[in-house]
C-alpha cells in the first residue's frame, strides 16, 4: 500500500535497513501500524482521523485473530461510521 511504501521510505532515509524476514514479520498481518483495536466508536475515531490526515477514500478491512472479527466490525464499527456520515447505506 501507499502507506507502507511511505513508511519504508521514511525509515530508509533514517538509515534503517531491513532483511526479508523482518519485513515479512512486520507486514504479515496488515502491516506496521495498520491494526486497530478498541470499541466500535474508538475504531471509527481511528479510521476517521486517518482519513482526515491522509485523504484516503476507503479502507481494506481484514480479520486477524478470529473468524468473527469481520462480523464484529459490521456490528459495531459500521453503525458508528454511518452515524458520522462516513459510510452511506449503499456501501
Amino acid at each position: 500500500s501507499q502507506h507502507t511504501a511511505d513508511y519504508l521510505r521514511r525509515l530508509s532515509r533514517s538509515g534503517r535497513r531491513f532483511d526479508k524476514r523482518e519485513l515479512l514479520r512486520a507486514y504479515a498481518f496488515g502491516g506496521e501500524g495498520n491494526v486497530q483495536v478498541g470499541t466500535g466508536a474508538e475504531i471509527a475515531d481511528q479510521l476517521e482521523q486517518f482519513r482526515d490526515a491522509t485523504g484516503v477514500d476507503g479502507f481494506n478491512v481484514a480479520y486477524m485473530l478470529r473468524k468473527h472479527s469481520l462480523d464484529d466490525f459490521v456490528e459495531h464499527v459500521v453503525p458508528e461510521l454511518r452515524n458520522r456520515g462516513l459510510l452511506d447505506d449503499t456501501e
